[in-house]
């Protein structure tokens, strides 16, 4: 006989008392760190409520709620396609009440866009579910999406919602010095572009840029060594701040890629840590690069 396996489940975070009175609670996550709730609150009114839910975290932040955009509400169901939010509710009346909502990334705002009036009729026992979000038109099989059956005592109702989605294509900026130091700029300011930049800085760039098969083959002839201490200098840029600039009078003259470091310590004398230059041809060709006295 097999002795019986015990289970430990235990909880790593709470929001203590974030929210307030709650009933018929429904739950969603758009990822691993943003939750969405719907509820019946205190005052009986359907309310939504954002949770920021990061991974490893001990804790739950509250977000954005929808305030009083709803009203009465005696069951609630919550579904979520993309980052649109549709509850169903048993309204004051009894009658069923789907509402769409508008949830953008971050939690920062929770908006009412849509809802069905009265068109549903009685209802109770009510529940959601999704058939697929931003399908097109062709995939979508003739009955499918609004189901209703009347022999039944609670007929089941669905909705499509068609719009026409425009198809942006983006281009990439050409590989030019004033375009290159305005990137350079945007990406120290974003944290996950300037991990990307710090890893490898040479596939950032082609990867974000137009670039010519001669433009490709330059950065690839930078000799390793340099190559090496340069991607150390663009490191301590992003980890200790600082700044990356390219000097270049036009696009067919010699320039140099200038990196200033800043101290990782208000007790590091400036003069220690240095300038990190890179000087290069016309064309883009013969690097040569290493540190120097920091400028005063």
């Amino acid at each position: 006989m097999r002795g019986a396996v015990s289970t430990l489940i235990r909880s790593i975070a709470d929001a203590d008392a974030a929210a307030g009175a709650a009933s018929h609670i429904a739950v969603q996550t758009f990822n691993d760190s943003e939750t969405l709730t719907a509820l019946r609150n205190g005052s009986g009114n359907l309310e939504l409520i954002g949770w920021h839910t990061p991974p490893g975290d001990a804790g739950v932040t509250r977000a954005a709620y929808s305030s009083t955009q709803a009203g009465t509400a005696q069951e609630v169901a919550l579904a979520l396609m993309g980052r649109r939010a549709v509850t169903a509710v048993r309204g004051g009346s009894g009658t069923l009440l789907p509402i769409s909502w508008d949830v953008p990334p971050g939690l920062g705002a929770i908006t009412r866009t849509w809802d069905i009036g009265t068109a549903a009729g009685d209802a109770s026992l009510i529940a959601t579910a999704t058939v697929g979000a931003d399908l097109s038109a062709t995939s979508i099989s003739a009955g499918d999406g609004l189901v209703i059956d009347n022999v039944q005592p609670y007929p089941m109702f669905g909705w499509l919602e068609a719009r026409w989605v425009p198809i942006v294509k983006t281009t990439k900026p050409p590989l030019t010095t004033a375009n290159v130091n305005q990137w350079l700029k945007s990406v120290l300011a974003d944290p996950a572009r300037a991990r990307q930049l710090k890893d490898g800085w040479v596939e950032l760039l082609i990867d974000e840029f137009t670039t010519t098969k001669e433009q490709v083959e330059s950065l690839a002839l930078i000799p390793a060594d340099h190559a090496k201490d340069l991607q150390t200098a663009i490191g301590r840029v992003v980890d200790h701040g600082g700044t990356i600039v390219v000097e270049r009078d036009s696009e067919d003259r010699p320039g140099k890629l200038i990196i200033t470091p800043r101290p990782a310590s208000p007790n590091v004398a400036e003069l220690s840590v240095g300038v990190f230059h890179c000087t290069f041809n016309a064309h883009c060709r013969k690097w040569k690069c290493g540190w120097g006295p920091a400028k005063k």
